[in-house]
């Protein structure tokens, strides 16, 4: 493994607007589940769409950073604003890939967010395509 890996697992909700996710907080809704993968630092950039993967978390598997370019970006002026979700066991549900129970709960004290002006590799659509093929519906 490199020194720099990292764990991405990503989900649907099949929300696509904040504004669905406004007073829902702690409310449970199902998001199914796309898969797992491990990044290195020769991992392609590539995009979640609101559409697919649109909830992903990291977890590293050894010291690393994730700059996470959010476009466009949150904030509260344009009512994007950022949600935290925790999983709730679904009776019935076996594990691994399928449907899970996801509940909204407050951001970690420690979120930091920055804006600043993207200047990394373009994103293209393609890169969607890539990733949707890797965990397909």
């Amino acid at each position: 493994m490199s020194s720099e890996e990292q764990r991405l697992a990503t989900a649907n909700t099949g929300q696509t607007s904040t504004a669905t996710m406004q007073g829902a907080l702690f409310t449970p809704r199902p998001a199914r589940r796309r898969g797992e993968t491990v990044l290195t630092p020769e991992a392609p950039t590539f995009l979640l769409k609101e559409d697919f993967a649109n909830i992903h978390a990291f977890t590293a598997l050894s010291d690393c950073a994730v700059l996470d370019v959010l476009m466009p970006p949150y904030g509260d002026e344009a009512e994007r604003d950022c949600h935290y979700f925790e999983e709730i066991a679904a009776e019935g549900e076996a594990t691994g890939l399928g449907t899970r129970l996801l509940r909204s709960i407050a951001p970690p004290a420690s979120l930091d967010i920055r804006r600043g002006e993207y200047c990394g590799p373009i994103v293209q659509p393609d890169d969607v395509a890539a990733l949707k093929r890797r965990w397909p519906r």
